[in-house]
This record gives C-alpha cells, sequence and structure tokens, in this order.
C-alpha cells in the first residue's frame, strides 16, 4: 500500500469508529456528519488497487468495519424504537387529556 493510501485507510478507520462512537452516545447528528465523509474517504481508497500481499489484512479491517456499522445499526434501531415508544406515550396522553378536557366542559 503507497504511502498517501495507507494514511487514507487510517483516516477510514479512524472515522468507522467515530462513527460508532457517536452512536454509542446517540449523537445521531454526529453520526450524521460522520458517515458521509467516511464514504468520501472509503471511495478515495478504492480508486487505487490493493497489493495481493496486504489482502488479509485488509479483510480483518474491513470485518472490524462491518462489526462496528453492524453495533451502530443496532444502536439505531434501538433508538428509533425508543423514540417511537415515547410518540406513542404522548399521542396517548394526549388523546387522555383531550378526552378530559372535552368531559369537564
Amino acid at each position: 500500500m503507497l504511502p498517501d493510501q495507507q494514511a487514507v485507510w487510517r483516516t477510514v478507520m479512524t472515522l468507522s469508529c467515530q462513527l460508532l462512537a457517536a452512536a454509542r452516545i446517540e449523537d445521531w447528528e454526529e453520526a450524521c456528519r460522520i458517515e458521509p465523509v467516511r464514504k468520501d474517504w472509503l471511495d478515495r481508497f478504492f480508486q487505487h488497487s490493493i497489493d495481493l500481499d496486504e489482502v488479509d489484512a485488509m479483510r480483518r479491517d474491513l470485518l472490524q468495519i462491518q462489526a462496528w456499522d453492524a453495533e451502530a445499526q443496532v444502536l439505531l434501531k434501538a433508538s428509533q424504537k425508543q423514540a417511537a415508544d415515547l410518540l406513542a406515550e404522548l399521542k396517548t396522553g394526549k388523546q387522555v387529556t383531550d378526552a378530559y378536557s372535552s368531559y369537564v366542559r
């Protein structure tokens, strides 16, 4: 791997780790900011061929990125469910308030 390509790959790994860190603290704005930046770096990296002697290392790194992304997706789905449950509670609370208001009138 060329030195420039190594630097690009380190950036991809760093951004992938940062994306997971943002997901772990439910900072979805930061995760949404990181993802397109990471995609651009990945595109830049894969514009060049990879040396055959580095394929195993790349495979390990890609599996690590996939694991981080899978964890981030699980966290996102949990956060979405929590938000949906909260919205359902708010809707139920509004219905109760509206019913009470019409009863009091």
